[in-house]
Order: structure tokens, then C-alpha cells, then sequence
């Protein structure tokens, strides 16, 4: 008599079969790849140039009214810096600007020594030794500069405050000396002056700001 040969394991030909079948289909190169869960965000989330002023990097006429409140804190650090270097140094300008990488604004401060006729870069510590027709200007009183003001002025001119400012000048403020003329004609002598450049209408606007009287001068184009 023939005898049927059944698999051993109890287990039927199709099921086999079947297990043979996902298994292949389980293994192959168009597998679905598995998915994942992501964490939660259990950390604090990493600042952004959008939180603060210098957005996206770029001084705007809105951001100058922010910078009055830190600027007595970064004079004075930066004056320490200048007294450590030489005991003359008197400040004869500002120039503010934005960190490199964070919503911050950031405060060069420029002194000058008549002891060496040597200039002073507080936020670097460069120096540089004047030229032979060095014209240094006056000191700066920083009882008479006041951003807001500035930011109002050019508000009142017709500027937008999301105009930006050239990074290459950023806000700089001196005082308009005959031996050390800062503007066009016109400025008062003696008066401490704003200057900004800003980035309008595809070009760039040179502006010079009396810090007094809020009057706006220009070179003649």
C-alpha cells in the first residue's frame, strides 16, 4: 500500500507555505522602513533672530528705539576698557550695530588719546595711531544722544520703521567740529550728529540727524 508522506510538525502545507511568503515579503529591498516616535521637546527651544531686535541680522529704524536702554551699561564697559589702555581716553564716537549672531545690538565705542595720538576701538581693542593731519573731534556727551529721538526723526521724515540700515555704518553719532567736520554744510558747529544709511527704494540714503533739533541734512546728489 502507498503512504501519503505529512509533514512531522503538525503544521499543514499552506500554512507553511504562508509563513514562507511573509517572510519573504517581510525581508525584501521594497520593506516599508519602520517608523518612529519623535521625543517630546523637553528642552528650552534655541533663540531666534525673530525674538528680539535685530531681526534677521539688520539694524532697522524700529530697532533704534530699543537701544537707549542697554546703551549706558555698554558705554560704561567699553570706557573701562578705554581707562585700562591709556588714562586721557576720551570718547569721541559711537557706532551701533548688531551681533554677529544673536538678537543683541552691539556698541563700538571709539576713543582717542592726545598723550600718543592713538585711537581706541573698545569693542575689539584695536588701536590705531592718528595720521599727521589727524583730526580727532570733540568729546562726546552722552547726555545728548538719545536714539528714540533719532528713530522719531526719520519716522517723521516719511521713513518706515522696517527700513533697514547699511551694516557697513550702521547708526554712528559725533560731534560736528570745524577742525573735525561730521555732515554736510549746513550741520551746527558743536552739534553732536547722528549719521544712518539707510536701504530704500533699492538704494542707499545717506542721512546726518542733529541731535537737538531733529533736522535731517544730506550731501548734495
Amino acid at each position: 500500500m502507498t503512504t501519503l508522506w505529512r509533514p512531522r510538525t503538525g503544521v499543514s502545507l499552506a500554512a507553511l507555505l504562508g509563513i514562507l511568503l511573509l517572510t519573504a515579503c517581510g525581508t525584501g529591498a521594497e520593506a516599508d522602513p519602520p517608523t518612529t516616535t519623535p521625543l517630546p521637546n523637553s528642552g528650552t527651544p534655541a533663540l531666534s533672530l525673530e525674538d528680539g531686535p535685530c531681526n534677521g541680522g539688520r539694524l532697522s529704524i524700529g530697532d533704534l528705539r530699543d537701544i537707549d536702554e542697554s546703551l549706558s551699561t555698554g558705554v560704561n564697559e567699553a570706557r573701562e576698557r578705554a581707562d585700562e589702555w591709556q588714562s586721557d581716553a576720551r570718547l569721541i564716537a559711537l557706532r551701533i550695530g548688531c551681533e554677529l549672531l544673536e538678537p543683541a545690538f552691539h556698541i563700538r565705542a571709539t576713543f582717542y588719546s592726545e598723550r600718543i595720538e592713538t585711537y581706541f576701538f573698545s569693542d575689539t581693542r584695536e588701536t590705531q595711531v592718528a595720521p599727521p593731519d589727524n583730526r580727532a573731534g570733540g568729546e562726546l556727551p552722552l547726555d545728548q544722544v538719545t536714539f528714540t529721538d533719532l528713530a522719531s526723526s526719520l519716522l517723521r521724515a516719511g521713513y518706515s520703521q522696517t527700513v533697514s540700515l547699511d551694516p557697513g555704518s550702521n547708526a554712528e553719532v559725533r560731534v560736528n567740529t570745524a577742525s573735525a567736520p561730521f555732515g554736510p554744510f549746513g550741520v551746527p558747529e558743536n552739534a553732536v550728529v547722528f549719521h544712518v544709511a539707510l536701504e530704500t527704494r533699492g538704494e542707499i540714503v545717506d542721512l546726518f540727524v542733529n541731535a537737538a533739533d531733529g533736522t535731517i541734512y544730506q550731501y548734495p546728489r
